[in-house]
């Protein structure tokens, strides 16, 4: 148990916080467990250790830089639920005058990710399997996705933790069921501050804002590497990765040997490296995210995350920003949220003019992909010519039912009914001459309703007949008689032709195209109209 080097245990902070006793102690801050006397609850009290030689200017501006984060604190935990909520911040002074600024968070009960490193090597057990870590740490990583792109009253801002190790990850237990927090996220310019206050007055004893074992490469040498941001926290979180797979600390305490094995290009401290056994896929994502310089990075934690868990075989999170390879190269560029791309627009049909036959379009020289075909199948009407293709189950039978469909004008054939005497209807071999020709007895081909005189001679040839033929008059009324017989074919092989012009091969009636069946009823029509003009008398 740490000590107690602010002597609070056993007192009342605020009226309010009951000091029990201090639980655990780091570079900058002691945590202590109080009792929330109006909560009925325990709390956790963190005291920074601020430098009693400060001047009364620097200790205020210190304070002040204190509650400004503790205020972006509380609205990181608002929005992201993985970062530990802040309760009360506020500041005491000790009896010798040396000013404590304390932040008044939820208690967790758990153990850190340190904690539970320690503690599997220490049973024996072996370390945590890559893919097990990814989906445990993917709340973690997801919190530090969306601090990097965190939308505020001035625009979206960018914060980053910048000391992202196994003790600032706590696997929190609620009932049962183990969610992970991350600590201190948004007091990153606190510890900045309070660094350099203490490295000036100890005129330069090395201490730093983070945690030598899991500093990036800039965190030691921002004048060569450049400054801290988001691409800091990838470096970070994937060193706490490695070392957890591994179940040992990897990187040396001694700030000297730390620096040299940080920079050193030749040697990355990746899975392999550490003897942890990973796939290739896995190997190359923290060989880029472990680059010694920012830029080799992954553009943003979006899309380290996004191939960690692809290459690992994680199931894929939601993202708050775009993916891989969508944000901006440049490091530190927070990807904003997905573009919307409006949905193309329907091609525009004419309205087919009324009275008229629905105009057909002649087929394409170069047919789009099936899936633009699809799209454009979807957004366009049904065409007019065809409103349903329907199966009979029962007789095997295909009807095409027509909907808003013209046939071609046919001529009124109504001539004057004449009075024929009886007689024996004609043999069929005994008028070799008298076939009506095809041509000019199909409907509406060579009719004119305006002369109606040449309906009684459709049926005519201009060789002579035999004198076994009936009469002028008798001719003309059968070849009146003979054109109703040639509607159906006639209205089959038109819609048929229709149809299949229509649909362009895009539509399926099971594991048949429409345009075959429409051919079908086509040539079922001309076979009927040939067996209604040869089979019958």
């Amino acid at each position: 148990m740490p000590d107690d080097i602010f002597g609070i245990v056993g007192s009342t902070l605020g009226g309010t916080y009951e000091v029990e006793k201090a639980v655990a102690e780091g570079g900058f801050g002691i945590l202590y467990r109080a009792y929330h006397g109006a909560f009925r609850a325990p709390v956790a009290l963190k005291c920074l250790k601020v430098p009693p030689s400060l001047a009364a200017k620097e200790q205020a501006e210190l304070l002040d830089q204190f509650r400004n984060e503790a205020a972006l604190m509380f609205l990181l935990s608002a929005a992201i639920p993985a970062v530990t909520r802040p309760l009360h911040a506020d500041a005491f002074t000790t009896a010798d005058g040396t000013l404590v600024p304390f932040l008044v968070l939820e208690w967790l009960e758990g153990e850190t990710l340190d904690s539970m490193i320690i503690r599997r090597a220490e049973e024996g057990r072996p370390p945590v399997t890559m893919k097990r870590l990814v989906r445990l740490l993917t709340p973690i990583a997801r919190a530090l996705e969306r601090g990097h792109s965190f939308p505020s009253k001035d625009g979206t801002i960018s914060i980053s933790h910048c000391d992202v190790k196994p003790e600032n990850i706590f696997l929190a237990d609620f009932h049962g069921e183990t969610v992970p927090k991350i600590l201190d996220f948004g007091l990153a310019k606190m510890r900045a501050a309070a660094a350099q206050s203490v490295g000036r007055r100890t005129q330069g004893t090395g201490v730093t804002a983070f945690s030598p074992c899991y500093a990036a490469p800039e965190q030691w040498l921002p004048k060569q590497f450049g400054a801290t941001g988001p691409w800091t926290d990838i470096y970070c979180l994937a060193l706490t990765l490695v070392e957890a797979a591994a179940g040992r600390q990897i990187m040396p305490n001694d700030f000297q040997a730390a620096i040299g094995a940080t920079i050193d290009a030749s040697h990355r401290p990746t899975p392999r490296h550490e003897q942890v056994d990973v796939s290739d896929a896995v190997e190359k994502v923290f060989e880029r995210a472990l680059a010694v310089r920012p830029e080799a990075r992954f553009p943003n934690m979006a899309s380290f995350w996004n191939a960690l868990e692809d290459a690992s075989g994680a199931e894929r999170s939601s993202s708050s920003t775009r993916a891989a390879g969508e944000g901006s190269e440049r490091p530190g560029a927070a990807s904003g949220p997905p573009e919307v791309v409006a949905p193309p627009a329907p091609p525009s049909h004419p309205e087919p003019a009324p009275n008229r036959p629905s105009p057909v379009a002649a087929p394409a020289a170069a047919s789009p992909s099936r899936a633009v075909r699809a799209e454009a199948v979807e957004a366009r009407p049904a065409p007019v010519a065809a409103k349903a293709l329907e199966a009979s189950p029962a007789a095997g039978q295909i009807s095409i039912e027509l909907a808003d469909f013209t046939p071609p004008p046919v001529g009124k054939l109504r001539p004057k009914p004449q009075v024929l005497e009886p007689q024996a209807p004609p043999s069929r071999r005994s008028l070799p001459g008298g076939i009506p020709d095809a041509r000019e007895s199909a409907p509406g081909l060579d009719h004119e309703p305006s002369r109606p005189s040449r309906a009684g001679v459709a049926g005519r040839v201009s060789r002579p007949m035999p004198s076994s033929d009936p009469p002028a008059t008798d001719e003309a009324a059968r070849g009146a008689a003979t054109w109703p017989r040639f509607v159906i074919p006639g209205v089959m092989v038109v819609a048929g032709i229709v149809v299949a012009a229509v649909d362009g091969g895009e539509h399926q009636f099971g594991s048949v195209q429409l345009n075959w069946i429409a051919g079908g009823v086509a040539g079922a029509g001309v076979l009927a109209a040939l067996w209604r003009l040869f089979g019958s008398s």
